[in-house]
């Protein structure tokens, strides 16, 4: 989905080129949103927004085949905080997981777009 719009990160305004990723649907206690699998093509930079009434934590993972997941860096999102990260793109193909905290969430927002588009492809 191509979008023209702009999103706002760590309180700058970024021109955002391609939903990533998203999803609104609360988590069970323990439970796992993994994102769909996207490739670096076009992109020079992600930006993650989660916004949860509980705890969890946030994993950004890298592939060369698809099959092996590499934990290229994780971040603990506080609940009734709005996280915010910024990554560069890393190996062939990347994907996002975030698990729950041992409690039910009744609001959970989570969503990824890419923010610029690579001058050199």
């Amino acid at each position: 989905m191509t979008t023209t719009t702009s999103l706002v990160v760590n309180g700058s305004l970024v021109p955002v080129n391609n939903q990533l990723a998203f999803t609104a649907t609360p988590l069970a206690a323990n439970g796992v949103f993994t994102s769909g699998v996207f490739t670096n093509d076009n992109i020079g930079g992600i930006s993650v927004r989660v916004d949860s009434d509980h705890s969890g934590s946030l994993a950004f993972e890298a592939s060369d085949d698809g099959t092996t997941w590499d934990t290229v860096s994780t971040t603990a999102v506080t609940g009734g905080t709005v996280a915010e990260v910024t990554l560069a793109p890393y190996g062939g193909v990347m994907r996002f997981v975030y698990t729950n905290g041992g409690t039910i969430q009744t609001s959970f927002r989570f969503s990824a777009y890419s923010t610029a588009v690579r001058a050199d492809v």
